[in-house]
């Protein structure tokens, strides 16, 4: 195996809290680990999350909107300059994407989760192209486009992909489904 340094291991070590964390329901867990991310974001082949998306996520599980909008701004205000300076890297579209639903600017989160998608698709590679069909699904979910979300959702879920039904039953991203019949049935849930 090769040793990716003690930095970039605590690095992922705490963006692996973060996601324990939201799955846990921990909004104070997980903001304490967003904000020990190295060099302020998770940056991986599959992901781009920097500390103020990161952040508004968490403040959003807590029930603090005035918080999340603000964190959800300043990830913009990030994410903008580096689609800006390289447009082709899908991973900063979809993060892009994320913060703009999370401001409630539908239209141009769809266009960015969906340009992130058209410049990394699964027929191009597999896995990393799941990630962007999951994020699209989550900007979905967040403007209110359930049925296309859920139709994301199964395909991901007749495919390999890191998505399983169990994180789809944890995973508060999903929230905004679950009052959905189709989304109860995906999950097996009643």
């Amino acid at each position: 195996a090769l040793d990716a340094g003690p930095r970039q291991t605590a690095a992922y070590e705490n963006f692996e809290l973060y996601d324990l964390a939201l799955l846990e329901r921990d909004p104070g867990a997980a903001l304490e680990a967003a904000r020990a991310f190295g060099d302020g974001a998770i940056n991986s082949q599959f992901r781009y999350l920097p500390v103020p998306l990161a952040e508004a996520f968490a403040h959003r599980l807590a029930g603090d909107e005035e918080a999340a909008r603000a964190r959800f701004e300043a990830a913009r205000a990030v994410l903008q300059p580096l689609v800006d300076e390289t447009p082709d890297e899908p991973r900063y579209r979809s993060s892009l994407g994320l913060a703009l639903a999370g401001l409630g600017r539908d239209e141009e989160a769809i266009r960015e989760g969906e340009e992130g998608l058209r410049l990394m698709p699964p027929e191009k590679e597999a896995w990393r192209g799941a990630w962007r069909l999951a994020e699209l699904a989550r900007i979905e979910a967040m403007t209110g486009r359930h049925d296309e979300a859920i139709e994301r959702l199964e395909y991901l879920l007749s495919v390999p992909s890191d998505l399983s039904v169990w994180s789809l039953r944890l995973d508060p991203a999903w929230d905004p489904l679950r009052v959905n019949p189709r989304f109860e049935a995906l999950v097996g849930e009643e």
